[in-house]
């Protein structure tokens, strides 16, 4: 996860999130600048699309446009503008240059044809820590976005313990925690560098998806 104050990474293949999740955290604002979204931590500390851009420039094999949790307790109209700002957050990234593969991310409750339409290396679905406890929920949310992305890689931010995590996996293609592609499988390294990623290291099995976790 991306956190401007952070200045070591792992020398690994990396999927680099947004730190958009930070929204959530208390006293945490979404704010319009320039009409795009950033996110204001407590402290001042600020998150724009430009600046989680070039950390994942540098450090990603994989990254996901800043988006914004939208959970239900929001209201409806905060959750709209929210998504409004992730949306254009994601067409802002993927109107600059990048040698990494991109995931537009999407809210449960969110259109993903608009993400469709800039053609992306995949769809993160995120925003589903609030629904933790409600695997049902959860299922038909990954089965949903699957049925409408196709053969697109699909990577779920879904905040289950991992003992929940197989059950549901085990009823749809690509239902995991992490990068998964159509199948529902990590792809290989070598398989990585045809795709044109950027592997920090050789000789793993599979990529490290990695949340670095805001102090």
């Amino acid at each position: 996860e991306y956190d401007p104050q952070r200045h070591c990474f792992p020398e690994l293949p990396l999927m680099v999130d947004s730190g958009g999740y930070a929204a959530l955290s208390p006293h945490s604002r979404v704010i319009e600048s320039g009409g795009l979204g950033v996110l204001i931590r407590p402290g001042g500390h600020r998150f724009t699309p430009a600046d989680v851009h070039a950390a994942q420039q540098q450090y990603a094999t994989w990254g996901c446009t800043l988006d914004f949790p939208s959970p239900h307790a929001l209201g409806e109209a905060e959750r709209q503008r929210r998504h409004a700002l992730s949306l254009a957050n994601a067409r802002w990234a993927f109107s600059q240059p990048r040698d990494f593969q991109l995931f537009a991310c999407l809210q449960p409750g969110q259109d993903v044809a608009p993400l469709l339409e800039l053609s992306p290396d995949g769809i993160a679905l995120g925003g589903l820590v609030p629904f933790a406890r409600d695997a049902a929920f959860l299922a038909e949310q990954v089965r949903a976005v699957r049925a409408q992305i196709g053969e697109l890689p699909l990577h779920v931010f879904d905040g289950r313990r991992p003992q929940q995590e197989q059950p549901i996996a085990a009823r749809q293609r690509g239902a995991v925690r992490g990068h998964v592609g159509a199948e529902g499988e990590l792809p290989r390294l070598d398989a990585v560098e045809k795709a044109g990623g950027r592997p920090r290291a050789h000789g793993a099995d599979h990529p490290l998806s990695l949340r670095l976790q805001m102090p």
